[in-house]
C-alpha cells in the first residue's frame, strides 16, 4: 500500500513569490524623457511583486511586472499614434507629454495602498542617488492629527509630506503639488515656485525640521461627480541647505530650482464625501418658497 501510494504522490510546487503589501507602500518614481521615449523609474523600500501600468493600458508595452527587487523601469513610447501597438495613452498638449501611471502593490487586485501618478515631460526629473529615499505623502485630520484617507468635504486638513530615513545632510522641500482624478480632470495646488497657485485653497509648506514640510488645507474640496481623487507633489531632497521660496516677494515666480541632487514624486490618494449628521457637523437647511 505505501509503495503504490508513493507513486501517485508528487512533490508540491514551489510557492509564488510573496505579495508584500504594507500600510507604508510609498513607491517613488522618477521619469525622464529622451528621443521619443518615457523612462520611468519605481524604486520601492521593500522587495516589488506588483505591477506598474499607464492608465487603461495593461498590456506589455505599457506595464511592468515587480520581480522581487528594489527598482523597476518602464519604457514608454511618446511618439506611438492610438491606433498603433505601442500606444500607452500618452496624451499631448502644448508640446508637452503627459501619461497617467498607477503602481499597485498586489499584480492582481486593485487596493487603497495603490499609488497614482500623473507625469509630464520636462526638465529636472533625476534618478534617486541609490534610491536610498521615500517620500511619504499623506492627509491628517487637522483637528485630532489622525491619519485620514477618508475626507469630508469642507473640513480642514494637513497634507504632510515626510522623508525618510533622516539624516543631517539632506533636505526635504516641496513644489508642483496638483491633485487630479481618474478621468484625468486636476487642478494645480503649489507651483513651482514652491507657493499656493490659488490663495486660500492651501498654504505653502511649512517646515518643522529638514524631513518634514506641512500644508494647511482650511476646507477640503472636491471635483463634481467624483468622489476619489489622487494628490501628487515634486519633492526635492537637497544637500544641507535648500533655497526657500519667496510666495510674497519679487521672486515669487522664480522656480524651485534643483541643486543637481534629486527631484522625485510622491502621491496619496482619499475619498472625499459631504458631511452628515453622524459627523457632528451643523448643517444649514434652506427652505424656499415659489
Amino acid at each position: 500500500e505505501a509503495q503504490k501510494l508513493s507513486k501517485i504522490v508528487h512533490p508540491l510546487p514551489p510557492a509564488p513569490p510573496p505579495q508584500i503589501i504594507s500600510d507604508e507602500f510609498s513607491p517613488l518614481v522618477t521619469a525622464r524623457c529622451d528621443r521619443g521615449l518615457m523612462y520611468i523609474t519605481i524604486t520601492t523600500q521593500q522587495p516589488f511583486f506588483g505591477i506598474a501600468h499607464t492608465k487603461d493600458f495593461r498590456k506589455a508595452p505599457c506595464m511592468v511586472m515587480g520581480d522581487g527587487s528594489y527598482n523597476s523601469t518602464l519604457k514608454i513610447s511618446l511618439l506611438a499614434q492610438p491606433e498603433d501597438e505601442l500606444y500607452c495613452g500618452v496624451q499631448r498638449f502644448k508640446g508637452e507629454r503627459s501619461v497617467s501611471l498607477a503602481v499597485r502593490a498586489h499584480r492582481s487586485l486593485e487596493l487603497s495602498e495603490d499609488r497614482y501618478f500623473y507625469l509630464t515631460c520636462q526638465s529636472g526629473y533625476q534618478n534617486v542617488r541609490g534610491g536610498t529615499y521615500r517620500v511619504n505623502l499623506k492627509l491628517f485630520d487637522a483637528k485630532n492629527d489622525q491619519k485620514a484617507s477618508r475626507l469630508i468635504h469642507g473640513e480642514p486638513y494637513i497634507l504632510r509630506a515626510e522623508l525618510q530615513p533622516k539624516d543631517s545632510i539632506t533636505t526635504l522641500r516641496i513644489k508642483n503639488c496638483f491633485v487630479f482624478t481618474k478621468s484625468n480632470d486636476n487642478v494645480e495646488l503649489i507651483d513651482r515656485s514652491g507657493c499656493p497657485a490659488i490663495t486660500n485653497l492651501i498654504t505653502e509648506f511649512h517646515y518643522n525640521d529638514s524631513s518634514t514640510g506641512e500644508a494647511y488645507i482650511p476646507r477640503m474640496f472636491k471635483f463634481p461627480e467624483e468622489s476619489k481623487v489622487h494628490f501628487q507633489c515634486d519633492a526635492l531632497l537637497c544637500r544641507e541647505n535648500c533655497d526657500e521660496p519667496d510666495c510674497d516677494g519679487v521672486l515669487k515666480n522664480r522656480e524651485y530650482e534643483l541643486d543637481g541632487y534629486s527631484q522625485v514624486s510622491a502621491s496619496t490618494s482619499a475619498f472625499i464625501r459631504e458631511p452628515s449628521h453622524s459627523d457632528g457637523i451643523t448643517m444649514i437647511r434652506i427652505r424656499t418658497s415659489i
